[in-house]
Order: C-alpha cells, then structure tokens, then sequence
C-alpha cells in the first residue's frame, strides 16, 4: 500500500473516525470538537523480501516527511488536510514531491481527492464511515508525564498514554503512544507515535507533531468544495484497505475509520 495514501488513513482514523473511544462519556479524556493545527510528519516503510534466494531476507525502505494543514471539525462531521509530502529511498534516483488535498464531508457522505493541490485534478468518492469525536480511550496506560522542551525555557507539560487501535476488523491494529496537553476531560495532541504491520512482510512507523494548534475554525469556507471538484462525478467506493498508509494513519487519529 502506498504510503503517501496510509497517511491519510492514519490521521483520517485517528482523527475523524469511530477509531478511539466509542464512549465519550467514559473516556480519559477528548480533543476539542473544533480545531485547526500543523502537521509535521515523518514516515516509514520497511519491505522486507522473504523470498529471497540468498541466506537472509533482504531490507529496503522508503523515508517520507510531510507538511500537514489539518482542520477538524466534528460539529459539522468536516475534516480537511492539505499535505506536502517529500519522499526518499535507494529504490529511487531522488526525492519525489507530492501536494494532495483531502477533504471529507462525513454528513453528505462524500471525500474529495485533489492531486497537485488546490487546482490539481479532483476524484469524488464515497465516504460512509460516521465521524465521531476523538478521545484517549479510557483503558489507555498513562505512561508517564512529561514535558516537550527545552527544561530551562519552560516546556509544556505532557500526558503520556499508550493503547491501541484497530481501524479495521480484518487489519493490523495500530499501536499507539500520544503525548498530549491534559485539562481535565480535555486533551490537546502534541505528538504521536504510531506503528503497525502492513501485511507481505511491511512495516509502517509515524511520528506525528502538532504545532500552532488552535481551537475553533477560523475560516469555515475551507471546507467549502474545492474547485476542481465542482460538477465531479462519484466514481468509486473507497474501502479502508485501498486508502495509503499515511492516510490511514492520520484518519485513526482523527477517527473517520471504523
């Protein structure tokens, strides 16, 4: 699976879909309803070939860095990320770059895919999975608190949880560990890790950072339909197994995957 794809996966689970905590209620503690952040992320994935005929399996890897504008918003059930992706690996020549802008309307049911960015070319798809507010589950393990910083400039304090989630019945769980700004039943993401197995012999790792994290929507047309997609026709049904793995990632976080 292609990891430019997993990554919306990933934060469209753990940040849109019904992938955390089915119980706001009993959860440790939820993000905001409404939000707007940075993300910087890294990624990685490892191949490893079994089939190889020499003594040992063989390796190769692809490294990926990401520049996120993430917006959240489960009140209208609307999540928007528009990344920048730089990939390197020895299976290539050079650094690939990539734009896409993802746009998920969970209430009509309905993601818009642009490739190149803002004016790039649009694919309408099928969104069905129900977008429900994302929380620590209330089973996570509080690892520690901790701080994000240098010691001497006052570093932000930190919660630091592990748990897991398993976006799909049939797929790899994920396993992650969140450090985040805890008040009370409220919790702000500052960093994630999250790995999981990619199935024929794959591994897939992410760290997340959010940066200038502000709650609410400043703009609420960012959610409007971009251009190119305006007249599109829905041309497919989009399953959790055919999304990238960065996608999915992002997703788990965001929690618009089952």
């Amino acid at each position: 699976m292609d990891v430019r794809i997993s990554f919306v996966f990933i934060l469209n689970t753990l940040l849109g879909a019904q992938g955390l905590q089915s119980s706001v209620k009993d959860a440790t503690c939820c993000v905001p309803t409404q939000f707007e952040a940075k993300v910087y992320m890294d990624a990685e994935l490892v191949f490893l070939d079994t089939t190889s005929s020499v003594s040992r399996p063989l390796t190769a890897y692809s490294m990926f860095n990401y520049t996120v504008h993430l917006a959240y918003d489960y009140d209208r059930q609307q999540l928007y990320m528009h990344a920048n992706v730089t990939e390197t690996s020895p299976l290539i020549p050079h650094p690939v770059t990539d734009s896409v802008l993802y746009l998920f309307d969970h209430k009509h049911g309905v993601m818009y895919t642009v490739n190149g960015g803002h004016d790039g070319k649009c694919q309408k798809d099928n969104s069905t999975v129900p977008m429900s507010q994302q929380c620590i589950p209330d089973d996570a393990l509080l690892q520690r608190n901790s701080a994000i910083g240098n010691p001497s400039l006052q570093p932000l304090a930190a919660k630091v949880y592990q748990y897991e989630v398993k976006g799909d019945p049939d797929a790899f769980p994920f396993y992650i560990q969140a450090f985040v700004k805890q008040n009370g039943k409220q919790c702000l993401p500052m960093k994630l890790h999250v790995v999981t197995a990619g199935g024929s012999g794959t591994m897939n790792a992410w760290v997340m950072n959010f940066v200038n994290l502000t709650q609410g929507i400043q703009d609420p047309s960012i959610f409007s339909v971009p251009g190119p997609c305006r007249g599109a026709t829905q041309v497919t049904k989009i399953t959790t197994a055919q999304e990238p793995k960065w996608k999915q990632a992002l997703e788990v976080l965001l929690g618009t995957i089952n």
